[in-house]
């Protein structure tokens, strides 16, 4: 792909470039300018497209969890498992969707199966 190529330029102000004005810049490469250049820092933070589609589910987390996404693109990324959990973590997430989450959660979470599993693990 050409962006990997360009991220690989021995020439760094061509990665800072690409960092700079690509979406698609590889996550590391992103991370190295964001860390060394910080005239760069306001600009990256915010890129738009991060890299949700990365095949490193750590970077595909991190990216769901960016607070710059609207909340149509979270909505989304809530529904798909591959990146629900960044998502539910991020903070722009609006309050009313973040309590329906929790409830969610505890509903799930007591379940009858639950509750008698528990009360068998626990001693009396």
């Amino acid at each position: 792909m050409f962006v990997d190529a360009l991220a690989q330029d021995d020439d760094e102000e061509v990665r800072i470039l690409l960092a700079c004005h690509q979406p698609l810049a590889p996550p590391h490469l992103l991370l190295d300018v964001f860390v060394t250049r910080r005239t760069h820092r306001p600009h990256l933070l915010t890129m738009p497209a991060p890299p949700v589609d990365d095949p490193n589910e750590s970077v595909r987390r991190a990216a769901a969890a960016d607070p710059s996404l609207t909340p149509q693109t979270l909505e989304a990324l809530l529904a798909d498992p591959r990146t629900a959990e960044g998502a539910a973590a991020n903070p722009s997430l609006p309050i009313p969707r973040m309590h329906a989450l929790l409830d969610r959660c505890l509903k799930g979470a007591t379940t009858p199966t639950t509750a008698t599993r528990h009360r068998e693990t626990t001693p009396t």
